[in-house]
């Protein structure tokens, strides 16, 4: 039995680190009560909101939810077959250019992700 590194960036630790970070913001997040005087929006307002107003405040959650996103959508175990595991390979670099400012390679990632994701919705 190969006994894998806990430290280590594989795919099984990437989940257990996503699923430990969300249940530490859920013991953190506070609750909150329906407004309902709001007046209805229309798909025009929906737009507008969605392309000017961030929904979430939190870094941490949109994080989550990104890498989530993609972990589910393009992760396959043909993978772990390869030399390489080329999806943590992707994962890493796509970080890694962030941490430098360079956010197109994760936004591709996250595309695509979201992309298999909606199809369904089509």
């Amino acid at each position: 039995i190969i006994q894998k590194n806990p430290n280590s960036l594989e795919y099984e630790n990437v989940l257990k680190s996503l699923v430990k970070n969300l249940k530490d913001i859920k013991t953190k997040q506070q609750s909150s009560k329906l407004n309902k005087d709001y007046s209805s929006i229309s798909i025009k307002d929906f737009e507008s909101i969605i392309n000017n107003i961030p929904l979430i405040k939190s870094t941490r959650l949109i994080n989550i939810l990104a890498l989530s996103l993609i972990a589910k959508e393009l992760y396959t175990p043909i993978f772990e077959e390869m030399e390489e595991n080329m999806f943590i390979k992707y994962i890493e670099a796509a970080i890694q250019n962030n941490i430098k400012e360079d956010k197109i390679l994760f936004e591709n990632l996250t595309i695509k992700a979201l992309e298999k994701y909606i199809k369904d919705f089509e």
